[in-house]
């Protein structure tokens, strides 16, 4: 099942952030860890997980549970040229990781 949320910041604009709770993530924690071996790591704090992308690409970040049980992803899809996007897209994983992956592991959803 996923859930997912897309923030517009205009009712007819394109999606300007995506966020994503994969359960279950449909990836083996192999993969995940091949994925991971492949893209920039995300901070110590968010591990496991990476970020890719920058710049006016867009970019995406991933993070999941130690068992790679579920995964949550955020996509920034335009990109600021002005700013470093895998960057901020680690950076909503990592603030957005204990409220959507590790609370419900404890119980509360």
């Amino acid at each position: 099942m996923t859930f997912a949320c897309a923030v517009h910041s205009r009712p007819d604009s394109r999606v300007d952030l995506r966020i994503e709770v994969h359960d279950p993530s449909g990836l083996t924690p192999r993969r995940l860890r091949d994925l991971q071996a492949s893209h920039d790591p995300l901070p110590e704090d968010a591990l496991p997980g990476f970020s890719e992308g920058n710049g006016s690409r867009g970019a995406g970040a991933w993070t999941w549970t130690p068992n790679g049980g579920r995964l949550l992803t955020v996509y920034l899809p335009d990109g600021d040229p002005e700013r470093d996007s895998a960057a901020d897209a680690a950076e909503f994983v990592r603030q957005l990781k204990p409220v959507f992956l590790l609370r419900s592991l404890c119980g509360s959803r």
